[in-house]
């Protein structure tokens, strides 16, 4: 049996690999090259990847049995997710081999770099992966259908009996959002959806619904809910949540952090009081 997850960055990809590797007792395979698509993958494998759609690949990877799996995400959510990303991981270069993401060191979402990108050849094809993908997957999700419980997907239609049950501790441990929330390049960090609404306000969300509506209407996802935010709010709701995520009514980073995003934490946590601090703060890791 061979899986492939080919969806979008920052769609719960990694949650669902291991999810299902668990499950299925696979080996695991991840990487950038959409060539890892066009080798014959072994039997009881999944592999993960960021690859845009074509008839070709998707000719290869039929020939060879593979079972298609494509999340999807709120736009927003994703975009917002990638930028956050960016700034611990140095592999969000190598997405779709095009370096999308390089101006958005240091930046928040206020920063003309990322309205550029939201609104730019990047974000279009770095969303267009899951669109691509989606009308010819086996298992197809929303990310807030799962974002909870991971283990939802293994119920899902086309998705065959697994080994174990979803309730295994081993799977649900697995894939759970915990395990990502703990990574050193913070792979997990809000876990949620709609947090968009922090950071956007309604007019942007308006302009980025029109440039992206194919995106927005594969998962049927809305604006419903923006809020018309200063520039001022928005930093300090990027401030407040840049470091990691809320549980339990309190903020647990302690190990979860690297000396890096704890630097940048305590820089965060000192400028967001006032505008002028907060929007030079962001160049300290630019």
């Amino acid at each position: 049996m061979r899986f492939a997850v080919i969806a979008t960055p920052r769609s719960g990809n990694s949650v669902l690999r291991k999810t299902i590797s668990a499950a299925f007792g696979l080996q695991e395979f991840a990487g950038h090259d959409a060539d890892l698509l066009r080798a014959e993958l072994p039997d009881n494998s999944i592999v993960q990847v960021h690859a845009r759609y074509s008839p070709e690949l998707h000719r290869v990877l039929i020939d060879h049995d593979v079972i298609i799996v494509t999340p999807t995400r709120h736009p927003l959510d994703t975009l917002l997710s990638m930028l956050h990303f960016k700034q611990f991981e140095p592999e969000v270069k190598n997405w779709l081999q095009a370096n999308y993401l390089a101006d958005l060191g240091g930046c928040d979402p206020t920063s003309k770099a990322f309205r550029a990108f939201a609104t730019g050849e990047g974000a279009h094809e770095l969303l267009g992966v899951s669109l691509g993908w989606w009308p010819h997957a086996h298992v197809t999700a929303r990310y807030r259908d799962f974002s909870t419980d991971p283990t939802v997907i293994l119920d899902y239609p086309g998705m065959p009996e697994p080994l174990l049950s979803r309730h295994h501790p081993a799977v649900r441990d697995s894939g759970s959002f915990a395990r990502f929330h703990s990574a050193p390049n913070m792979h997990g960090w809000l876990g949620q959806p709609d947090y968009w609404r922090q950071f956007i306000s309604t007019s942007f969300a308006e302009v980025l619904y029109e440039i992206h509506r194919p995106h927005f209407e594969l998962g049927d996802f809305t604006i419903d809910g923006a809020e018309e935010l200063t520039a001022t709010q928005i930093r300090t709701n990027w401030a407040a949540a840049f470091t990691g995520r809320e549980e339990g009514g309190s903020r647990k980073l302690g190990s979860r952090l690297t000396e890096k995003s704890q630097r940048v934490s305590t820089a965060l946590t000192g400028a967001a009081a006032g505008a002028a601090g907060t929007a030079g703060l962001f160049q300290i890791f630019g």
